[in-house]
């Protein structure tokens, strides 16, 4: 069983919104910032509903708080992919440092593999969750303090004080106490215990408390503030991301539309292009008013035609002819050459 699942699948195009609001929705939680996934215990309870009777949910830390617990958990979800059969291994290094991207990335990981693999079928998550709680709280009683647990050093104050350790030497009371036994009375002794035995006063401390709660109030009210803003910036910019993410499919559309087109030489869509590329726009030239307006010149058989049918031009070609003759008659008459009027008849 492989995931066969790129960084190309619809989960990963999924706002960090969405994916707490279905983590939330499916396991019951209340998170509400994607680094809380760093524990790996809501990765393990989802592929517990994915394969049921796979992974070992009692040797899951929910209430890990701590690096070291978070490794322990995601020893547990590998353990379970190398199992299943799916390929995957998780960078533990850097999901457990709780860092945003990380993280998300994660989780976008996680919810491919639930849209893939989820039969949709119920899962208790409440009372898995319950059941696997008590199960390792059981197992942590049984064992004493188990290996995912700082072991805290025991106090040695009591048993210090009543067992001395051998060949140790116990210091001497001191000589003003022991003088006060040996010599003093009992009146003397009656008289000096008030004045050795302080009264207790506890009003003392009551200052400091108040101005720590007080301190305490401010600082809750600050975070408060603070968690508040955060929240409206991640709705901002899940909002944000949501309009990219649309506004990009449509443009790679226009894009397909584009490069798909028969006629990829047209004008318009070589706008588009250069509109989406981000390129020089070329318009095509458009025409001159004064090519429109001026008409094309005649042609020579045209000419031709026109000056054939005009009467006028009829008309003044025998006068022309008349005029030459009688200028040529008025010439002396040469003996070796014949007039222009026998040539012309």
């Amino acid at each position: 069983m492989g995931d066969a699942i790129g960084p190309m699948s619809g989960a990963f195009f999924v706002s960090r919104g969405e994916l707490l609001a279905w983590l939330n929705d499916f396991l019951s939680l209340n998170y509400t910032r994607v680094e809380q996934v760093a524990d790996a215990a809501a990765a393990c309870q989802v592929f517990d509903a994915l394969f049921p009777g796979k992974v070992p949910l009692h040797k899951v830390n929910f209430g890990a708080r701590h690096e070291y617990e978070y490794v322990q958990n995601f020893k547990v979800l590998q353990a379970v992919l190398d199992r299943v059969g799916i390929d995957k291994t998780l960078e533990v290094e850097r999901l457990v440092k709780a860092r945003t991207q990380d993280n998300l990335e994660f989780l976008q990981w996680v919810k491919a593999m639930f849209d893939k693999y989820a039969s949709g079928a119920t899962y208790a998550a409440v009372e898995r969750r319950q059941e696997a709680m008590r199960r390792y709280a059981d197992t942590k009683g049984g064992r004493g303090v188990p290996a995912t647990s700082p072991r805290v050093p025991r106090p040695v104050s009591s048993e210090a004080g009543r067992r001395p350790a051998a060949g140790a030497r116990i210091c001497p009371k001191p000589p003003s106490i022991a003088a006060n036994k040996e010599n003093m009375g009992s009146g003397a002794i009656r008289s000096a215990a008030p004045a050795a035995t302080p009264p207790p006063k506890v009003s003392a401390p009551a200052a400091p408390v108040s101005a720590a709660s007080t301190t305490d109030t401010v600082i809750a009210a600050s975070y408060q503030e603070l968690v508040d803003q955060m929240t409206e910036l991640q709705l901002t910019i899940d909002n944000l991301e949501k309009e990219r993410t649309y506004y990009f499919e449509k443009l790679r559309d226009i894009e397909v539309l584009c490069q798909t087109h028969p006629d990829q030489e047209q004008p318009f869509l070589r706008t588009v292009q250069a509109v989406l590329y981000d390129e020089p726009l070329t318009m095509p030239p458009e025409p001159t008013t004064d090519a429109v307006q001026t008409p094309a010149p005649p042609s020579d058989s045209a000419a031709v035609s026109a000056k054939s049918s005009s009467p006028g031009t009829r008309d003044s070609t025998p006068d022309l002819n008349a005029e030459i003759d009688a200028a040529m008659r008025s010439l002396p008459p040469d003996p070796g050459h014949a007039s222009l009027s026998e040539i012309i008849s």
